[in-house]
């Protein structure tokens, strides 16, 4: 009942200190919950920077959040690959977190 707008994100080529930007969107598809989303750290390598915005929240029932990436190298053009993980747990009607 969560969705991303895509599966995956080209920032292209970059050199080192240049900003890239992109944007995704996260949807709660559920007529009925909330979302509570965390992405966590990403781990790049070598000072390598991905910033993401908001890197938590709230999403009301049938509701969206654009989430704004901004990757930024350090040192060397790169080519990155990989994964972000996104924990999303469902709120009930009080706040708590259902299982």
């Amino acid at each position: 009942m969560a969705a991303f707008s895509t599966e995956s994100i080209d920032f292209g080529e970059l050199k080192a200190n240049e900003l890239s930007k992109r944007f995704v969107i996260l949807y709660n598809l559920n007529p009925k919950q909330k979302l509570k989303f965390e992405f966590q750290k990403s781990g790049l390598m070598c000072g390598d920077n991905l910033k993401l915005e908001p890197m938590s929240g709230e999403l009301k029932p049938n509701s969206h959040q654009n989430i704004k990436m901004t990757l930024v190298p350090s040192k060397y053009p790169t080519y990155f690959e990989g994964e972000l993980q996104c924990n999303v747990d469902w709120l009930d009607e009080n706040g708590k977190i259902t299982t």
